[in-house]
């Protein structure tokens, strides 16, 4: 901030307009304390180095090895202006000598002392004319600025072993980046001054959202571009307009188009739609790129129907007509001009109808055999005529009623139907059906189980991510991504419980025979947790002695709220209880645990200390008898040798 500030000072010549007023004499001087401050503590750093009034022979003749100059090296390349003003100095003293280059290092050392004296006289023959308190502050911090690049020059030549041809790339660069400046900003002007003489379009705006109201006029826009005669894009914004305006009026005109008002209406809806984009975008090439990408809608969308049309055929082959399936196109005359072919989509009893009424008059060649190949259906009339035996005349199809043809709807269609044929009705296989049911159940519970995991994961995600937003990978899937120190406790994992365990609890297997049985049953306890962190020891099974072990998803989709438990359930688990079931009214969780641990810290310490305490007592009552024993031989055996 202080370079930037006294380069913009050191850059102002103002000996005269400067404001007089009170306020700007108190800015100047502020302004000179901090520059002050700035430049006495950026010039401690190298005093030592300003001393230096003279080189050695190595480094004035510049056969030392160059060293490269500090990336930070503002300390000179911030004083442009004073450099060039000291070049300036150079070639006006000597002529023949027009770049730094051309001098060793003493001997611009001594220029630069000359330079300086001449600096400074200039500042104090300033100072006697000058009444303006600001304007003396100026000159004051120019005059350092000088100071400053004599310190840096001096600087430079210590760290680069007296090489002065440093200064004339300083300088070359800065001249090299303003002409680069300068032609980049007088082509600008030019491009600029081109596009308004030539009545280009000077920005692209995106297409908004809303112009797909011109897909539903797409062959009128395609006629338009047709009459137009080449790409929109080669026309300008008010050549487009007088083309739509022309074709409009051309139409209005001509015979074939004057009487028929929903062409008319068509057109002039696509009209609307061109003049709304032209204004949006101000580009016309918006309009090739909305026609293309509605034509591109329009193959995919295409070729989407023929693969529906496909499994449509392939699965006709025996359709009831009760029972529908999917909805088939009604073919509608072809309409004229090359305007696209509408398809409307019917329902089963609107196509029967439909079918009927064709049936009942005499149909055109082309239509019937487009009608035959696209619905492949067989003739509603063909299984009526066939029961009762009539010929197809349009008296006896005139003479049917619709409960002859709702008794047909059993029978397959595919099939010209016999009238001695009677329905079978079999009887549906139950094991497929029960099949077929669990197989539904499994994929919807594998579907919920997927959600929860998301969801569970999302919010694990959310809750890390709440402190810091910009992490690199914000994907919920990507739990790797995690920073330990951002999860919640209430997520953490207990010590010693593998994930598979906290998801999917393993129950130990027990054998229901004999012993065993029993035995397993008297070592597991059971702990009753309520949603409000109540527990409830329990030494049986409050789920009866048959439950199988359910897995944490399974009994989290039977409560509301089962990001209440988390908590608790974490600390459960870090005592080593496992979750097997739960839910119901109450919304009671059970867990379940080994029972050793449990009597071994509650009862079982008093009675291994009762245990050892007795052990130790008898070892020392044992000891203290065969003491006594072997000295009472002892003496006996002393007493019998003395006799």
């Amino acid at each position: 901030m202080s370079a930037r500030i006294f380069q913009y000072i050191s850059r102002v010549r103002l000996p005269m307009g400067l404001p007089r007023c009170a306020d700007s004499i108190r800015y100047y001087a502020k302004a000179s304390t901090m520059i002050d401050r700035t430049y006495d503590s950026e010039l401690d750093g190298f005093e030592a180095l300003s001393d230096v009034k003279t080189f050695s022979q190595e480094d004035d003749q510049g056969t030392n090895e160059y060293k490269q100059l500090p990336d930070d090296c503002q300390y000179i390349t911030q004083h442009r202006e004073q450099l060039i003003r000291f070049r300036k100095f150079l070639q006006d003293r000597h002529a023949e000598k027009r770049a730094f280059q051309s001098y060793t290092a003493n001997e611009l050392s001594g220029q630069l002392e000359d330079f300086m004296s001449q600096v400074e006289k200039e500042r104090a023959s300033q100072t006697g004319f000058l009444a303006d308190k600001a304007t003396a502050l100026l000159l004051d911090q120019e005059l350092k600025a000088f100071q400053k690049m004599d310190r840096g020059i001096r600087k430079t030549l210590h760290l680069n072993n007296g090489y002065t041809h440093v200064f004339d790339a300083i300088l070359t660069n800065f001249e090299v980046f303003d002409t680069m400046e300068r032609n980049l900003q007088e082509k600008k002007t030019s491009l600029k001054d081109t596009r308004h003489k030539h009545n280009l379009r000077l920005e692209y705006k995106k297409i908004p959202e809303d112009a797909s109201y011109l897909q539903a006029y797409l062959h009128e826009l395609k006629l338009f571009r047709a009459f137009l005669g080449h790409e929109f894009a080669a026309s300008s914004k008010a050549g487009i307009l007088d083309a739509l305006n022309s074709l409009l009026s051309n139409m209005n005109q001509t015979s074939k188009y004057a009487t028929d008002d929903k062409k008319l209406h068509r057109f002039a809806k696509m009209a609307w739609g061109v003049r709304y984009i032209l204004n949006t975008c101000n580009d016309p090439c918006a309009l090739d790129v909305a026609l293309k990408n509605f034509d591109v809608f329009d193959k995919t969308n295409h070729t989407i129907q023929k693969r529906h049309a496909a499994r449509f055929l392939a699965n006709s082959e025996g359709v009831q007509l009760n029972e529908p399936k999917e909805s088939a196109p009604i073919i509608e005359e072809a309409p004229e001009d090359g305007l696209e072919k509408s398809t409307i989509k019917a329902k089963l009893s609107k196509l029967l109808l439909d079918s009927l009424l064709s049936e009942s008059k005499p149909l055109e060649k082309n239509l019937a055999a487009i009608l035959e190949k696209r619905l492949h259906m067989p003739s509603s009339s063909a299984c009526v005529e066939s029961q009762v035996q009539t010929s197809e005349t349009p008296e006896n199809l005139d003479n049917l009623t619709a409960e002859q043809i709702r008794k047909n709807y059993k029978y397959n269609l595919s099939k010209k139907v016999p009238p001695h044929v009677v329905p079978v009705h079999s009887k549906p296989d139950l094991g497929k059906l029960e099949g077929f049911l669990r197989q539904v159940k499994q994929v919807k519970d594998n579907d919920r189980e997927t959600i929860f995991r998301h969801k569970k994961t999302y919010e694990w995600i959310s809750a890390r991510n709440c402190r810091d937003p910009r992490s690199p990978k914000l994907n919920f899937l990507e739990p790797n991504a995690i920073y330990k120190e951002h999860v919640a406790d209430a997520f953490r994992r207990a010590r010693g419980v593998s994930e598979s365990d906290l998801f999917f609890p393993k129950v130990e297997g027990t054998r229901n025979t004999g012993t065993n049985f029993v035995e397993s049953a008297l070592t597991r306890e059971y702990l009753l947790l309520a949603n409000n962190g109540a527990t409830i020891l329990s030494a049986d099974n409050p789920l009866g002695k048959d439950h199988t072990a359910e897995d944490m998803f399974s009994i989290f989709s039977r409560i509301d709220f089962p990001e209440k438990y988390l908590r608790h359930i974490a600390k459960l688990q870090a005592q080593n209880w496992k979750l097997i079931g739960g839910g119901g009214p109450k919304l009671l969780l059970v867990f379940e645990r080994p029972a050793s641990k449990f009597k071994d810290k509650v009862g079982g310490n008093s009675w291994v200390g009762l245990r050892n305490g007795l052990a130790l007592v008898g070892t020392v009552i044992v000891g203290v008898v065969g003491f006594n024993h072997y000295g009472f031989t002892a003496k006996v055996d002393e007493t019998a040798d003395l006799n």
